[in-house]
């Protein structure tokens, strides 16, 4: 269902991805896929029952605040009222016994006859119905009780394991500085790896335009990749992945795009396979690293139906010894904190991709290692 899966992608453009927002935006798929296919079932043609399941959901203004951000597994019944489903409390209230009201004789209260004996003495009146308890609500209204207790867990450990990550990604990223080289003595390259390697590890840009990596000068890699703009991806927003011809264009143009080879678009509905071969032993493997993820961003944000990457590299000289990676669209949508799409292709979002995340320490090599398998 790449269609719903790109529509809801849309829903959620400009989103931060908590993983709150993941989670929302899966639930918001599941019900959209399972409603999809309940109106084919139903004999409704393919594209009636795709523009019937869209119209459901038109906008995440549709969705209650609280429920979007703090419970989505309530999504599907926002799903279900937009169609016109409604909810009916199926609990009957209890009817209150009521006693015989009063009559009057003469302008006096009594008492209806059946509460006296004939010969004038009061009996005990009729002793009112015993209450019994209710099971089947005190069973209802125990296991909402026991559902709100476990949902609000969930939101704490969601809450503390989001405070925790920010801790130690705060702590792990450094912001890209620019090196100065008038502050050293005129001719000290070394006084200027000093002052790089000072940033925390980060890629940094001196005033001369030169590449520095952990405080050691970059190699011709990591240059090609801190050069590249948002202008080299504009013309190739929306690709489509049947057009080999196109994808295999646009991966020339992206670093370590004239080792790109076995281009394939076949592989699944929206999988494309490549892979880099005859890696030169003069580029660092932190450059390779940081060079796979720049690719990925620029394949996702101009291939808007592509939600797996899948790459293969090798050295110069071992062809035998690979390395295979799968980047999912979620997984890099996440590490970058935003919607990879056309609206990333600008100046903003190429910094944002680039000086925010990209440039940061470990940022690269995290996500590679994430999507790091074993050779299938």
């Amino acid at each position: 269902m790449n269609e719903l899966r790109m529509y809801v992608e849309h829903l959620f453009e400009g989103k931060v991805l908590t993983p709150e927002n993941i989670e929302l935006k899966e639930e918001i798929y599941g019900n959209l896929v399972a409603r999809y296919e309940d109106l084919v079932a139903e004999g409704v043609s393919e594209e009636e029952a795709l523009e019937r399941t869209k119209q459901s959901m038109s906008s995440l203004d549709e969705i209650d605040e609280d429920v979007a951000s703090d419970d989505p597994s309530a999504i599907s019944s926002v799903v279900a009222q937009a169609e016109g489903a409604t909810q009916v409390d199926g609990v009957a209230q209890a009817e209150e016994s009521v006693r015989p009201d009063e009559t009057l004789v003469g302008g006096t209260k009594v008492m209806p006859v059946s509460n006296f004996e004939i010969s004038g003495e009061q009996i005990a009146p009729d002793s009112q119905p015993e209450k019994t308890l209710d099971i089947g609500n005190v069973l209802k209204y125990g296991l909402i009780a026991f559902a709100i207790i476990v949902l609000l867990g969930i939101c704490a450990k969601l809450m503390l394991g989001c405070v925790d990550e920010a801790v130690e990604h705060g702590e792990d990223q450094a912001s890209v500085v620019q090196v100065d080289p008038s502050s050293s003595p005129q001719g000290s390259s070394n006084q200027q790896g000093a002052d790089a390697d000072a940033a925390d590890n980060a890629i940094t840009v001196d005033e001369n335009g030169r590449v520095w990596m952990e405080g050691e000068p970059g190699d011709e890699l990591l240059a090609a990749v801190v050069g590249a703009t948002y202008s080299d991806a504009t013309p190739y927003v929306d690709t489509k992945l049947e057009d080999a011809a196109t994808v295999e264009t646009l991966l020339h143009t992206l670093p370590l795009g004239d080792l790109a080879t076995d281009i394939d678009v076949t592989k699944g509905s929206g999988v494309l396979s490549l892979a880099y071969r005859e890696v030169p032993e003069a580029y660092d493997g932190d450059s390779v690293d940081v060079a796979l993820t720049y690719n990925v961003a620029v394949l996702f944000s101009t291939m808007p139906l592509v939600n797996e990457i899948q790459v293969t590299v090798a050295e110069q000289g071992e062809p035998m010894d690979e390395s295979y990676y799968v980047f999912t669209r979620d997984d890099v949508q996440s590490a970058y904190g935003v919607m990879l799409s056309r609206e990333m292709v600008n100046e903003s979002g190429w910094r944002q991709i680039k000086d925010d995340h990209l440039y940061a320490r470990k940022f690269a090599e995290r996500l590679v290692e994430k999507a790091e398998r074993e050779w299938q």
